[in-house]
Order: structure tokens, then sequence, then C-alpha cells
């Protein structure tokens, strides 16, 4: 126990958001029982090509069906999608989040600078 917590008490999602970090899913996937799910973050495998940040774009589907074969193969839970950022483009978050099961994803995960409640009521209220 160190403090108020056991070790092994906190588990681990770990994110996966480079070239080099897709390139081991596998092995990430089968570390220590503490991983629980993985995380897809597309952002930073966008740096350096000309993709637009659209995250409905075929070509982050190989990505995508890595994580979550590696996922399976490791009996995770199924992964998370990457962040969705374009609060305001509701149609291209529903087509996100309606292609996440196709590929064993569990959720889309929003960030907003605003706060929660305008979060909640602009996007979340929709779905």
């Amino acid at each position: 126990m160190i403090g108020a917590l056991y070790v092994g008490m906190i588990d681990l999602i770990p994110i996966i958001e480079t070239g080099k970090g897709l390139a081991v899913v596998e092995e990430i996937a089968h570390s220590p029982q503490r991983v629980r799910r993985l995380f897809f973050r597309c952002r930073r495998l966008q740096f350096g090509h000309e993709y637009p940040m659209d995250y409905g774009r075929a070509e982050l589907d190989y990505a995508r069906a890595k994580i979550a074969t590696a996922s399976r193969a490791a009996r995770l839970e199924s992964p998370l999608d990457t962040v969705f950022i374009h609060l305001g483009a509701l149609d291209s978050l529903r087509s996100s989040s309606e292609r996440a099961p196709e590929f064993w994803l569990s959720g889309e995960t929003l960030y907003s600078s605003r706060t929660n409640r305008t979060c909640e009521s602009s996007v979340l209220a929709e779905f």
C-alpha cells in the first residue's frame, strides 16, 4: 500500500497515437494485468500527413482495425475511439460514432475547451 492506494488498484488505458505505438500495439495490449482497454488518438498520426481533421477518413481505418484486433486478442475491453474536438460539427460526430462499432470501438470521446454544460447541451443532447 502506498498512501491510500493499493498496488495495482488503478487501471491503465494506454493511448495509441503514433506510428511507433501502432507498430507495437500488440505488445502494449498484452502488457501487465492493469491494462483494461486501449485508446486510439488519431491527431498525432495525422501530423506530418496531408490528412484533414476528418474522423471518418478511410486512412484511419487501418489503425482502428489494428487496435481493435490487438484488443480482442488480449481479451481487453473494446477500445475507445479518437477524441472528437469539433463540437459544432454534429453530422461528423454522428457519422464517426455510427462507424465506431464497425471496428469494435466502444465509443467516441469528446474534448471541449468550453464548459461541460456547453458540451452536454450542444452535442450530447443530440444523441
